[in-house]
């Protein structure tokens, strides 16, 4: 919604970052006992404790302190006589807004300016975050805390009226940078479409239409609606025999190329997204969604009601960034409406909920068998036929609301560490660095400060934070707390895992994109530029060149065996499956609950097959450079490193549940080594001599992590055999799992 509205941003350090996991259901209303200029002041002072999301003058200026996604600390609750803010802490509960009152509340001389824009901005916060605009939702300071008078003289029933007056004269449309389109293929639904066009409302910023043949008043309905772009038609026929969804669909795919889309969503006149749902799908492709993936979404079918259901297990996939030239599969009936250039690797779920009413009554679900019917009689779309349309209702489950904070997308599996409150992922990152590199340390007092100097020293087009991990009994910290005071330090006790220290990290780490350049690495001038300027192409994990800087024959070798497909000559493209490492973006990382925490290496290679699996596509950067100090400066640190990485690499192999002795024991070092002589072969350019030089020190590496493989696999079978079943206690554990 375009409301004209001039919002001017200011900080304060009283907020409470992502509200505790809620979301705002109501807003309150202060006076300021002050001006505009001592109240903004107030609030920057560190020693006030206070803030306010919103600061309206008399003279209608209005600047935000706090983003909505956060709360303020401008309420205390106080024997409220508020039904909405009795329990818990209201301001995680609340937007709050300051009216100033020229430091006379009970007097203050108020203005239609000020009502005004008072009224606009609380209309918008209303919208973005579906609060009824009445008074048991907008309430004053002095209705949450009883010992309040504010705010004074300000009259909060003529905002609450100038508010839903100028809400109910603004055309539907939606504030965000991403235009999203609904496409609705349709066929005499009257009775539906109200009801449909109210829920697209809440999401969508157009509708482009196919009137299929109606005999009813579908079209006239919808070319009356101001929500409706355009509406295409097919003539009237009497029945469903030539039914062609696919091509129906395929035409409102090419007509949306006028609609100006950057998002399209197919939802039919039978399907509604309820109201929480649909503020998360336009928080998904204001924040969260990437061009190039699909994004399905959890069917239920509703019974009586549009309260009651009683299936929730069929999956759809609906949504996509719109691109010139996009078609669908030739499939006259039961088509995925996904374009084809998005394969099926890139569909991702989401969380959320379609409420699909098709099957409401006995009516309902016996007129759409006869459709079915007339479409596909012989049943060659749809081989297990259409019985299952008219089941009647099973057991019968109240459709709750969205919990407040629930992740936009699927969660990861278990076993993960836990992950960081839904509201942080959904934070506002505007204000903060665009890219934060975590540099993870275990008693490296003698070689951090290149490292970190050479991240420290990075020139990038936007702001980028520095936050060193450091763990151990040596000096680390205190090096980098006096060589770079800018740094964030956090220190860990005794020796920390990998994952644990990378978690450490993500949950200080402000930044939009997260890189881990670690200890052993240091960057060369542009490094980090390359790296953001990858990631605001839409790439999810970037990945570069990586080059060896531990020279010695040992060196080289474990350098090939390790990263031959991060070599300098291969060139910048898209992956086909997981990098070995990379950079992130914040929000899919905490979509994953961060790193496991349980394993001494390997804990990347886990999230970056989790994320690749939710769909999230891979990016070599050959302008992304980084020189690797690997530990292996001889032969016996060449060996324990690989054994060590082999022990890694069983474990995973083993909780994968995927055949250890073929995939591990049997197939590893030829399959290792064939996949590094292809790599060092395509890729190597002036290096293949030293490849072939360093070969024999190459096959010892992958020997050696062949053996830890047998040693974890062995360990872990001795550990099993060791404990008795639960079911009989003479009988040993067939299984450690």
């Amino acid at each position: 919604m375009d409301s004209g509205l001039s919002v001017e941003r200011r900080s304060t350090p009283h907020l409470i970052p992502g509200r505790r996991g809620e979301s705002p259901s109501g807003i309150v209303v202060h006076t300021t006992v002050g001006s505009f200029d001592s109240t903004s002041a107030w609030f920057a002072e560190a020693g006030s404790g206070v803030s306010a999301h919103y600061l309206v003058g008399l003279d209608g200026r209005v600047v935000q302190f706090v983003d909505e996604h956060d709360a303020a600390r401008h309420v205390r609750s106080n024997r409220p006589s508020s039904r909405l803010f009795r329990r818990g802490d209201a301001n995680c509960s609340s937007v709050g807004i300051e009216f100033e009152d020229a430091g006379a509340p009970d007097a203050a001389p108020r203005t239609a300016e000020q009502y005004a824009a008072g009224a606009a901005l609380m209309r918008e916060i209303a919208e973005r975050w579906s609060i009824p605009l009445d008074r048991e939702h907008v309430v004053g300071h002095r209705e949450v805390d009883a010992s309040q008078t504010c705010p004074g003289n300000l009259d909060i029933d003529r905002l609450v009226e100038e508010a839903r007056v100028s809400a109910a004269a603004t055309p539907q449309g939606h504030q965000g940078m991403n235009r999203l389109v609904c496409l609705l293929p349709v066929r005499n639904e009257e009775d539906n479409l109200p009801g449909y066009l109210d829920s697209v409302a809440r999401f969508a910023d157009a509708v482009v239409a196919l009137d299929d043949g109606s005999t009813d008043r579908t079209a006239s309905i919808l070319r009356q609606s101001e929500l409706v772009d355009e509406v295409l038609t097919n003539p009237p026929r009497p029945d469903y025999t030539t039914w062609d969804d696919g091509a129906n669909r395929n035409r409102l795919l090419a007509a949306a190329g006028e609609s100006g889309a950057d998002w399209l969503m197919w939802l039919d006149a039978d399907e509604r997204i309820d109201v929480d749902d649909a503020a998360a799908l336009r928080d998904l492709i204001e924040r969260d969604a990437v061009p190039g993936l699909a994004y399905g979404f959890r069917v239920h079918r509703m019974v009586g009601d549009e309260e009651h259901y009683d299936g929730a297990g069929l999956w759809v996939y609906r949504l996509f960034a719109h691109r010139p030239g996009q078609r669908l599969a030739d499939r006259r009936l039961h088509g995925v409406p996904i374009p084809d250039e998005i394969p099926r690797s890139r569909w991702i779920r989401t969380t959320i909920r379609i409420k699909h009413l098709a099957g409401l009554d006995e009516r309902r679900r016996q007129a759409r068998f006869a459709k079915y019917a007339e479409a596909d009689p012989e049943r060659e779309h749809q081989e297990a036929g259409y019985d299952h349309v008219l089941e009647p209702p099973r057991s019968v489950v109240r459709w709750r609301p969205r919990p407040p904070g629930q992740p936009l997308l699927e969660p990861a599996p278990r076993g993960w560490a836990a992950p960081v409150p839904a509201a942080v992922i959904e934070a506002d990152l505007e204000e903060g660095p665009a890219l934060s590199a975590i540099v993870i340390a275990h008693d490296d007092e003698d070689r951090i400060e290149a490292s970190v100097g050479s991240v420290v020293a990075q020139e990038c087009p936007e702001p980028f934070e520095v936050v060193v991990v450091a763990s151990g009994s040596d000096g680390t910290a205190a090096v980098v707390r006096e060589r770079f005071p800018q740094v964030a330090v956090i220190e860990l006790p005794g020796r920390a895992l990998p994952g644990a220290a990378r978690n450490a990290g993500l949950r200080l780490a402000r930044g939009e994109f997260i890189s881990f350049p670690g200890s052993h690495v240091v960057l060369p001038p542009g490094s980090l530029a390359a790296r953001l300027r990858a990631h605001r192409q839409g790439h999810a994990m970037v990945t570069g060149t990586l080059l060896n800087a531990t020279r010695s024959a040992s060196g080289w070798a474990s350098y090939f065996l390790d990263h031959s497909a991060g070599l300098p000559a291969r060139p910048s493209g898209p992956l086909g499956g997981p990098p070995d490492h990379c950079s992130y973006m914040r929000h899919h990382l905490l979509q994953v609950g961060g790193f496991p925490e349980q394993m001494r290496a390997g804990e990347d290679t886990l999230v970056n097959r989790e994320l690749a699996r939710l769909g999230y596509g891979a990016y070599r950067a050959a302008d992304v450079r980084l020189y690797h100090r690997s530990p292996c400066v001889n032969g016996a640190r060449l060996v324990a490193h690989h054994f060590t990485r082999g022990r890694a690499l069983a474990r995973i192999v083993l909780d994968d549940g995927a055949p250890v002795v073929r995939n591990v024991l049997l197939e590893y070092v030829p399959r290792r080594l064939s996949r590094t002589n292809t790599n060092v072969r395509r890729w190597g350019g002036a290096l293949v001599p030293v490849y072939r030089r360093v070969l024999p020190l190459v096959v010892l590496g992958a020997l050696s992590a062949w053996a830890g493989c047998w040693y974890e696999v062995l360990a872990r079978r001795r550990g099993a055999r060791a404990r008795p079943s639960r079911g009989d206690p003479g009988v040993p554990a067939l299984s450690a799992r």
